[in-house]
C-alpha cells in the first residue's frame, strides 16, 4: 500500500494523516456500508478520485498523480519558492 512508503519520514506521516482525515470526512462518515466488501469497493473508488481527480491546495491545485508523474512538477516547484 502506498501509505506505508510515506510513513518512512516525518513529512509522510503528515501526508498519511491528512489523507486519512479526508477519507473519514469525505467518505466514511457520509455513507452507510453494507459490509466490508462494499466499504473496500467504495474506498478503492475514493482513492482513485483522490489521487487522479481531486485538486489539492498544497499541490497548487494539481492532483497527486499530476505531481507524481511529472506533468506539472516544474510549475509547482516554481510556485512554492
Amino acid at each position: 500500500m502506498v501509505i506505508s512508503v510515506f510513513l518512512l519520514n516525518g513529512y509522510g506521516v503528515g501526508v498519511a494523516s491528512s489523507q486519512g482525515e479526508s477519507l473519514k470526512y469525505e467518505l466514511i462518515y457520509l455513507k452507510a456500508f453494507e459490509d466490508g466488501r462494499h466499504l473496500s469497493q467504495e474506498m478503492t473508488t475514493w482513492f482513485h478520485w483522490y489521487n487522479r481527480q481531486r485538486p489539492h491546495q498544497s499541490l497548487s491545485y494539481r492532483t497527486p498523480d499530476e505531481i507524481y508523474y511529472g506533468t506539472c512538477f516544474e510549475e509547482v516547484m516554481r510556485s512554492t519558492r
